[in-house]
């Protein structure tokens, strides 16, 4: 095949199915790395036809054509509207030019922010930016996105102001503003200037949020509030009037991210009814007695990866033996070694921006503190979590001052990849050295999101298998495909539970108060056997006023069910229309309503129903056939899973 029948069916597929990972790309066509770009290239800068989203996925970015402008889709959505303080007297301070230049550079600064946290900027309004969360595919964490975002987005002007010091008077500063809701999203606009907005309530309420934020701060409504962890450090503002004094809306200040462990706060007993947290005991017991283990638990988002974990850092915290918990992030899947330069700094109580000298005395006490006492090592580790100090010769005198010896080995001349290499392998020894007084904790949550640096850095531990006393503890989604050897570790794979399983789920939540037989059976139904499914659901109806004749799917749980329609192309649209027709189905009706209202015939038909049965989506009901799918069976049945349905969005 030829790069331009390549190129032709490589846009064709994008169209079609919205999204597309360069992954799929290669397998589907046959391409290597050179080839891939070029097809990149041609795709983003030539025909304009695509766009990047983490160097992961090509999302399509071409205008529709006539037929397609009429298209909208109800979707929650995370709204972000940020502003620049005082531009009217900026504007009357400097000249025109310098004023463009200034405006420009914030909109590459909050570009460059928001390409990696997945946020579609939806308009420039001069010095305005509106920002939206879960368009034109959809995250599980779209609040958690659009917060750091706002939090980084004030770093960087901050930043920016510092760097423009010498060519204006005063400084920039921004305001942010953060609402989720629900909105109807669209092409409007006449068929030669399109443009892709979002209609409702949440993008105003953005606006408003963000006009009475005080200078460098992020404030969120309450909407978003309640989709955060815990980890974020807010302040409760009470309810403010934005516009309309008859419904003031409740505002929180979003102040930063705590480091960490997070503290244990009050919450249900843990209910394990497959014994996993006793197989994690026993490898503790093992591992104290002198053995190197790892082990994999794996399993769906919700099932308990991080409650486990956390139940068994718990129990060695209280043997007063050594944790390390390492957190890998989707913001930062292209950040060689972040889970571990992030821990760095938490121990060493240090921030990115701290000063050299301060960073080096603080690694130099982290290092002795766990009996290292090589301070060659100092230009490595100051190299992992970003100062400038260590990498230049000059720097070297500080260094030695700081250690009392000579002065250690520069940085500056090493090649990437042997920085790399002598990087991970200190980080290696250093665990052993860790491990020589007492055994030792090192949990590495979710390793799909892992960078390959960090990965590279677990097989090493994983396969080696020769530090004794350290039990490696990994939490990963069913997707992650492990990068070493079959066999190295122990894997721990949690399923659905059962009813009874999950009715205890809820009695845990609901402690001290009755819920009706009834309301307790529609929980269990709705949560189809996802503990966090049905602690999310019960404290909603618990949270209600009344008992509710229908159970809301928690938005929490929208988000997560959105995110995987989002990545099945035709096959979202085929969910979209079952669910008109209710929670449950016949493939017949279904497929009578595909064939006219997305003119889809029975084969595409059974190809997106498998895709979503496999995608978790769907739940094929044994009711009236034997196989599935099969057309030669009868009319099956099928089920939409994770929560009702009478919306189109879910």
């Amino acid at each position: 095949m030829s790069f331009e029948s390549v190129l032709d069916a490589a846009t064709e597929l994008l169209k079609r199915r919205r999204g597309v990972t360069y992954r799929l790309l290669q397998r589907e066509f046959g391409l290597d790395d050179a080839a891939l770009a070029d097809l990149k290239d041609e795709l983003i800068l030539a025909q304009r036809l695509a766009r990047d989203e983490d160097g992961v996925v090509l999302v399509w970015a071409a205008h529709p054509g006539p037929a397609e402008a009429s298209v909208a889709e109800r979707r929650r959505l995370t709204v972000m509207f940020c502003d620049l303080v005082g531009s009217t007297k900026l504007s009357t301070r400097l000249d025109p030019e310098d004023l463009r230049d200034v405006v420009r550079s914030y909109h590459e600064e909050c570009a460059a922010v928001l390409r990696p946290t997945g946020g579609h900027i939806a308009q420039y309004l001069g010095d305005g930016i509106l920002v939206y969360f879960g368009y034109p595919l959809a995250n599980e964490d779209d609040a958690e996105r659009a917060v750091r975002a706002g939090l980084a987005i004030v770093q960087a002007v901050r930043h920016l102001s510092a760097r423009l010091s010498m060519q204006m008077a005063g400084g920039l500063a921004v305001r942010v503003g953060i609402h989720t809701g629900l909105v109807v999203i669209g092409d409007l606009g006449d068929a030669n200037q399109p443009g892709t907005l979002a209609l409702g309530e949440a993008p105003n309420i953005a606006a408003h949020i963000q006009s009475v934020a005080t200078p460098d701060s992020v404030l969120v409504s309450q909407a978003t509030l309640d989709l955060l962890p815990p980890r974020f450090i807010t302040e409760d503002l009470g309810p403010v009037v934005l516009k309309d004094p008859a419904h003031p809306v409740r505002l929180a200040r979003v102040a930063g991210e705590l480091d960490g462990q997070l503290p244990r706060s009050a919450r249900p007993k843990l209910v394990d009814p497959s014994g996993h947290l006793r197989d994690l005991q026993t490898a503790w017991a093992r591992v104290r007695g002198g053995a190197g283990l790892t082990l994999l638990i794996r399993g769906e988002a919700g099932l308990g990866k991080t409650r486990l974990a956390d139940e068994l850092v718990a129990e060695v915290q209280a043997c007063h033996s050594p944790v390390r918990v390492l957190r890998c992030s989707a913001f930062h899947r292209h950040s060689a070694l972040h889970p571990i330069a992030q821990h760095l700094l938490q121990r060493a109580g240090l921030n990115p921006d701290a000063p050299g000298e301060d960073t080096l005395q603080r690694l130099l006490a982290l290092q002795r503190a766990d009996g290292i006492n090589n301070t060659d090592t100092l230009p490595l580790l100051a190299a992992l979590v970003g100062t400038e100090a260590p990498r230049s010769t000059s720097d070297l005198p500080l260094l030695a001052a700081l250690v009392g010896t000579e002065a250690p080995r520069s940085t500056s001349e090493m090649q990437p990849a042997a920085l790399m290499q002598a990087l991970q392998q200190l980080l290696v020894d250093w665990l052993a050295a860790v491990v020589q007084t007492d055994a030792a904790l090192m949990v590495w949550e979710d390793v799909h999101w892992a960078d390959p640096s960090t990965l590279a850095v677990i097989r090493r531990l994983v396969e080696g298998q020769a530090t004794a006393g350290l039990l490696t503890l990994l939490t990963s989604r069913p997707d992650f495909s492990a990068a070493w050897e079959e066999g190295s570790c122990q894997t721990v794979a949690l399923q659905r539970m059962g009813s009874n399983a999950i009715r205890h789920v809820i009695q845990q939540v609901a402690v001290g108060r009755a819920l009706a037989p009834a309301l307790v059976d529609r929980i269990v139904s709705t949560a189809e056997g996802v503990p966090l499914y049905a602690e999310q659901i019960t404290r909603s109806v618990l949270d209600s006023a009344s008992d509710p004749v229908q159970i809301e799917m928690p938005a929490t749980l929208h988000d997560s069910l959105m995110a995987r329609l989002d990545r099945m192309g035709p096959a979202k649209q085929v969910a979209q229309t079952a669910a008109l027709s209710g929670r449950e189905f016949s493939t017949d009706l279904l497929a009578a309503v595909c064939s006219l209202s997305l003119a889809m015939g029975r084969g595409e038909l059974e190809r997106s129903l498998q895709q979503l049965t496999q995608g978790d989506v769907l739940q094929a009901l044994r009711r009236s056939c034997r196989r599935w799918p099969s057309s030669a069976a009868g009319s099956p049945s099928c089920r939409l899973r994770a929560g009702p349905s009478t919306d189109r969005t879910s």
